[in-house]
């Protein structure tokens, strides 16, 4: 069983995802999503010497931290590094309520990046009251979690900073331009 493949990039100030919903059913087990990862040029994302972590931030606030380690945690198989290609099992916690989804690259015990988000909106049905606790498979994939949401916060605040500044100066140069412009038609109407 599987789902609809997503495309991520690396630049999260492109926003959102074109494409970035996955419609899940509270009773579905086993669901595998096939993820390729692109850099901000579109290039492929290199994976070699690194590991990939799911984070998912439900709508109840609860957090799944999925990097694939724990007894029920989801599964991962790398299909080709070299193109940033790989599929997610995932755990059974993506199935108890709808969140806000991204991936975390890791080497080593660094996050060096994290993709842009996607959504899982899980459709509960009505016979079934699932259990919405946070889920972590390991300590490890929570500090992680952590970790990658704090850069995306920054990025996102980066990047609202950097619009302001060229918001900004446009603004100046707008003013200028108007200043000159009528310094230009007082010196001409003086004459």
């Amino acid at each position: 069983m599987s789902l609809r493949p997503i495309t991520l990039k690396t630049d999260k100030s492109i926003t959102p995802v074109s494409d970035d919903t996955r419609v899940l059913r509270s009773t579905e087990k086993g669901l595998v999503l096939d993820v390729t990862i692109l850099n901000e040029d579109d290039s492929p994302y290199d994976l070699t010497g690194k590991n990939v972590s799911f984070s998912e931030i439900k709508e109840s606030d609860r957090v799944v931290a999925d990097d694939g380690t724990g007894e029920q945690s989801g599964k991962f198989n790398m299909i080709d590094r070299t193109k940033g290609h790989f599929s997610y099992q995932m755990t059974h916690q993506c199935y108890t309520a709808s969140g806000t989804c991204f991936f975390q690259i890791k080497q080593g015990d660094t996050i060096v990046d994290t993709t842009q988000d996607f959504y899982f909106q899980v459709k509960v049905d009505p016979t079934v009251k699932p259990i919405n606790d946070s889920y972590v498979s390991s300590l490890i994939a929570m500090e992680n979690h952590l970790l990658g949401a704090t850069q995306k916060t920054q990025a996102t605040i980066d990047q609202l900073n950097k619009d302001s500044s060229n918001a900004q100066q446009q603004a100046q140069a707008v003013l200028t331009k108007i200043n000159s412009d009528f310094t230009d038609y007082s010196t001409r109407g003086a004459s």
